[in-house]
């Protein structure tokens, strides 16, 4: 059950990447309308949703690191090391 979770967090990590890049490499055939101006305020209310997002997994992925079953350990090891890239990425 628990490579069953790890699979679905993973794989559906790996679409929504796949499906950004593949959405940034299709040309644009209409002028796209200029982005809005977001607030300061706005991006700082969106890291910290998103970082609340993230939580969850990361306290999962950690317990999963101490557990007995190796693969298992290093899928929870994976998941951290992904989960704390992308807080990075939102602390940058």
């Amino acid at each position: 059950m628990i490579l069953a979770f790890l699979s679905a967090v993973v794989g559906a990590a790996a679409g929504a990447i796949l499906m950004t890049l593949w959405h940034k490499s299709q040309p644009v055939a209409v002028q796209a309308a200029p982005a809005p101006v977001v607030s300061p305020d706005a991006t700082s209310q969106l890291r910290h949703d998103l970082r609340g997002i993230l939580s969850p997994a990361l306290l999962v992925a950690d317990g999963l690191t101490s557990h007995e079953d190796p693969k298992v350990r290093r899928a929870g090891e994976v998941i951290v090391r992904t989960v704390e890239r992308a807080a990075a990425r939102l602390s940058a």
